[in-house]
């Protein structure tokens, strides 16, 4: 019952005009204490502890819960990331779990995008490629988030269904400063386009990475140039400020 959900936006970096909300879902752990932790704070030790997979149900359960609860947001959502880890998706019960909860799921499928890292991508065990297929069946999106970081295997990209690349943004932070960071971006972005995917730029801080961002091809951006994460209800709710678009 501690944890807490946020929203960022993401938007369209070509300027797009808005028709429905498009962001990522994030969470944070409210302590006993009452201290509000940030995932670099927990994740670590929740998965060496195995429970990656409980805190990926929670906020799964819980956007679904808030969403049944403020039904008028459901119409403006275009599109909501949401977090999964590798150790979840490689756990029999965890998927069980989740296909139980995407069956009650109070809105579209497609509005969903679930996003994996790279080591859960390039998983070549057979169930968890059928969780993939079986998401894209049901017509959700996946992004392959923090692509950069260990850029390797991209045979497997294409035994992966997924729909766009999240540029790790280590990379995307320093790229105007640190040429090494610049091509790693642009390597991305090959990659991306060899593939036919969507490019999101992760930590997108000023309008200047803005643009640059936007000459060299990708296609979205988040970061705190766009708007910080904040709870549901200040981007969700009609009438909330929310600078953001769906993918097309």
């Amino acid at each position: 019952g501690r944890v807490e959900l946020y929203a960022q936006p993401i938007v369209s970096l070509a300027g797009l005009p808005p028709s429905g909300f498009q962001g990522e879902v994030l969470c944070r752990l409210r302590t006993a204490q009452g201290r509000l932790l940030f995932p670099a704070e927990f994740m670590a030790d929740l998965e060496a502890d195995g429970h990656a997979s409980e805190l990926d149900i929670a906020v799964v359960d819980g956007l679904f819960q808030w969403l049944r609860a403020h039904p008028l947001a459901i119409p403006g959502i275009a599109r909501l990331g949401i977090n999964l880890s590798g150790k979840s998706v490689a756990s029999a019960s965890f998927r069980s779990r989740f296909a139980e909860l995407l069956g009650q799921a109070p809105l579209p499928h497609t509005a969903l995008c679930f996003e994996l890292t790279e080591t859960a991508m390039i998983a070549s065990q057979e169930p968890v490629l059928r969780l993939f297929h079986d998401l894209r069946a049901r017509g959700c999106s996946l992004s392959l988030d923090d692509f950069g970081s260990g850029m390797q295997n991209f045979e497997r990209l294409r035994q992966v269904p997924v729909d766009s690349l999240k540029i790790d943004g280590q990379f995307v932070r320093n790229m105007q400063t640190q040429s090494r960071d610049l091509e790693i971006v642009r390597a991305a972005i090959a990659v991306a386009d060899a593939h036919g995917l969507v490019t999101v730029a992760e930590y997108v801080e000023n309008a200047g990475l803005a643009e640059q961002l936007r000459g060299l091809g990708v296609r979205w951006g988040q970061g705190y140039h766009f708007g910080r994460p904040e709870p549901p209800a200040s981007r969700l709710l009609p009438g909330a400020e929310a600078s953001a678009t769906p993918a097309s």
